[in-house]
């Protein structure tokens, strides 16, 4: 069964560049391995993949769409029911729905106006926030105090 999943991250007090980039990692279940929130990479054209194995995972990214201070991210994923091979009673992921994503990093580049020093950064769900994001300089770029929302 197809599933879509958008996945999302609004920053604070932008005072840099960013520029967001199509690598992102979600935590899906995966049938082809029989493994509950599994991370799964996706990364424009390229085919998702599955880790630690990096066998292909059956998705796609649909789009990607950046402002100066936001992203969203659309991704679609072919979901079959099954039982973890590693976990069977599923008590490990009571809290979590099946087949739907349960945790999300997206990537990105920024740069300070004031030294012109470029980082590549990202920010993931489970991050304890509010986070201010500071350049070696002192000039403070952004403050993460929202995780990434997952809607499916």
């Amino acid at each position: 069964m197809k599933r879509t999943a958008t996945i999302s991250i609004q920053f604070d007090h932008v005072d840099c560049a960013i520029e967001f980039t199509e690598l992102l990692h979600v935590s899906l279940d995966c049938f082809h391995c029989q493994r509950r929130m599994r991370t799964v990479i996706f990364q424009g054209a390229i085919a998702p993949y599955c880790t630690p194995t990096k066998h292909k995972f059956d998705g796609r990214l649909l789009s990607s769409q950046f402002n100066t201070d936001s992203a969203v991210y659309t991704i679609e994923y072919n979901y079959i029911p099954f039982t973890d091979a590693k976990y069977p009673d599923e008590q490990r992921y009571a809290s979590y729905e099946k087949g739907s994503p349960s945790w999300a990093r997206i990537h990105f580049i920024v740069q300070c106006p004031q030294c012109g020093r470029r980082e590549n950064l990202s920010t993931q769900s489970n991050l304890v926030r509010p986070r201010n994001r500071v350049c070696r300089c002192g000039h403070q770029l952004f403050i993460d105090n929202t995780p990434p929302q997952m809607t499916y």
